[in-house]
């Protein structure tokens, strides 16, 4: 933005701002199951066990950090 005092920025002033895409990610927690994580975030059990790669949709464990949507 090549401001010259950090301090001083103008009503109307353009910023430009990075934004770092992430996935979000959920930390699964003692007796959940896929199907209600799914359903609190808006998708699907199948999308959690594709972006997981999850081999058994019955078997997470909390503390188990997921994936809840692609980068």
């Amino acid at each position: 933005n090549q401001i010259q005092h950090p301090d001083l920025i103008f009503p109307g002033q353009t910023l430009r701002i990075p934004i770092q895409s992430a996935a979000a990610q959920y930390t699964v927690q003692p007796g959940d199951t896929l199907w209600a994580i799914a359903r609190q975030y808006h998708t699907s059990v199948e999308t959690l066990v594709q972006l997981n790669r999850i081999s058994n949709p019955d078997l997470i464990y909390p503390g188990q950090v997921l994936t809840l949507s692609a980068a």
